[in-house]
């Protein structure tokens, strides 16, 4: 199931970013840089590797897992594992580089992985002579001893280790042979799944060219993975930050490498969300297949609806089609929550921004039978853009239904919708209009958001960024003014910042992890506590 979303989120990532030169591995090396590689290390790796992980030392590894295992208070350090397959790791040179290299057996249509450990060691023919019997195959090369389960091994340096991308600890897959090991397999699953998804697609809307529909998406899937070639898994010692990057490499000249994106222009977006929003979020998105998509699934759902609710629906997406046809694909939102009240922001590319704007305001509208009323306030000149505020009140019936509506929004949603200079602005607010003229003019982001997209080098195609003790500082005074006496307490601190991006360097897709790990240990034992000391445990 992993698997599944991960192979989505990259696809999505594909057709998001921008194309950058897909010829070579010029843009790689120089957004992630290379591995240096010890050259007896490198000699003894199997010329057949499907698999390998390089470790710059054990102490990276023990570094890397302690930080991990600190976050769900768990004592976690690799060299105590090593007894589990005959090896001392007090032989071992704890700050030389070691690896792991697996070759693929297909067993029926299951993989076999054969493992060969290559250590530094002091002694490498004692250390031959002396390991487990499950080593079928022993070899020496320098200070480095290989020890394999293969009967056949033979060392050939693999070309898994050419241009394996910088970091403490990688995990490279060649994918591209992977693939074609299991190439009739993955042949069955994936017309299989085209097969089953055509059918229940087809039994759900009689209307939908199913066959159609479900080859176009396994299609997709397909190109994906038959234009694979490596997938690299880096994680870098930088305590107290956690740091690790996934990167997936299409061969030269394959479908993947070059396919065009879209927009380039996502950072842009990053001015216009608040200058010190604990949550901010740019992505790329399609407005327009997003907007068909809602009308064909609300197609289906207005089957199940009264003919008033059908009507309503039917108008409400009508408009935001109409909406959707000025939008660009380049969209940032953002979070503010505070004791006074939550801000919503959003921000995106738009042309003909002042008439999107007002369509914007116009949707809402539509919505008065479904039990949200809206009620249009006087448009106004923002920052040279042109405001659409408004205030959205629901029913008692609405109300009564979701629960949280009353607790969070006692007095409705004030919503402003504000067209300019190519971009719409939206500010849905709890108390008041919000900053809707800050966010319209702009402001460099803060600090720790600035950092987080210096990170994320490339062409952007998403990026989530969290700080979160101002986030759950702000969130838990939300609630206790509002009645929650159970929400603890969350004090003036450090910042605790953390983000998830995702990026195409020439034919590398990338979604890269950062999180201040030792910050958001002590900040969650911190609210934990407070909270037991709140509910007097």
């Amino acid at each position: 199931m992993r698997a599944k979303w991960f192979l989505v989120g990259l696809l999505s990532l594909v057709v998001a970013c921008g194309q950058d030169d897909p010829s070579d591995w010029a843009a790689l090396a120089e957004a992630f840089g290379t591995q240096n590689i010890d050259s007896d290390l490198a000699s003894l790796l199997p010329a057949d590797t499907h698999i390998v992980v390089l470790a710059r030392s054990i102490q990276n590894i023990d570094n890397i897992t302690g930080l991990i295992g600190a976050m769900f208070q768990e004592d976690v350090e690799y060299k105590s594992r090593m007894g589990l397959v005959g090896i001392d790791a007090k032989v071992i040179d704890p700050n030389r580089p070691l690896a792991v290299a697996f070759r693929l057996e297909k067993i029926g249509s299951m993989p076999r992985p054969v493992a060969t450990v290559i250590l530094p060691v002091a002694d490498p023919a004692a250390v031959a002579k002396s390991a487990h019997p499950m080593f079928k195959s022993k070899e020496v090369g320098g200070s480095y001893v290989a020890l394999s389960q293969d009967p056949n091994y033979a060392a050939g340096s693999s070309k898994l280790v050419s241009g394996m991308p910088a970091g403490d600890v990688v995990i490279r897959v060649d994918l591209g042979a992977a693939v074609e090991l299991f190439r009739s397999d993955i042949d069955g699953v994936l017309g299989l799944g085209e097969m089953m998804v055509g059918g229940n697609l087809g039994k759900m809307a009689p209307g939908v060219d199913a066959t159609s529909a479900a080859k176009g998406a396994f299609g997709y899937i397909r190109d994906f993975i038959l234009s694979a070639e490596y997938l690299d898994i880096v994680a870098h010692d930088a305590s107290p930050m956690l740091s690790a990057d996934m990167i997936y490499t299409a061969k030269p000249g394959s479908k993947i490498a070059e396919m065009p994106g879209g927009e380039t222009n996502l950072r842009e977006m990053a001015k216009h969300l608040g200058a010190n929003t604990p949550l901010a979020i740019l992505f790329k998105m399609d407005a327009q297949a997003l907007a068909q998509y809602s009308e064909a699934a609300s197609a289906l759902a207005q089957k199940q609806m009264s003919p008033e609710q059908a009507r309503v629906m039917d108008e409400v997406n009508k408009k935001l089609m109409k909406f959707a046809k000025n939008m660009g694909h380049d969209w940032g939102a953002s979070v503010n929550v505070a004791s006074s009240g939550l801000h919503l922001a959003v921000a995106a590319r738009a042309t003909d921004a002042g008439d999107v704007a007002k369509q914007y305001s116009e949707v809402f509208g539509s919505l008065t039978k479904a039990g949200v009323t809206y009620a249009p306030g006087d448009k106004m000149d923002v920052g040279g853009a042109t405001a659409y505020p408004g205030q959205l009140t629901f029913s008692e019936e609405l109300k009564q239904s979701e629960r949280s509506l009353e607790r969070l929004f006692p007095n409705g949603v004030n919503l402003t919708a504000a067209g300019g200079n190519g971009r719409l602005s939206i500010v849905m607010s709890s108390d008041g209009v919000g900053p809707i003229k800050e966010l319209v003019k702009g402001a460099e982001p803060s600090q720790h958001f600035a950092h987080a997209l210096s990170e994320a080098k490339g062409t952007l195609g998403f990026l989530v960024h969290l700080e979160a003790r101002g986030f759950l500082k702000g969130a838990t005074e939300f609630a206790r003014a509002r009645g929650d006496k159970k929400a603890p307490t969350v004090k003036d601190g450090d910042a605790v910042p953390g983000m998830i991006f995702g990026t195409r360097n020439g034919r590398a897709l990338r979604i890269g992890f950062r999180l201040d790990a030792k910050a958001m240990t002590n900040l969650v034992k911190e609210v934990d506590e407070a909270g037991r000391a709140r509910r007097g445990r």
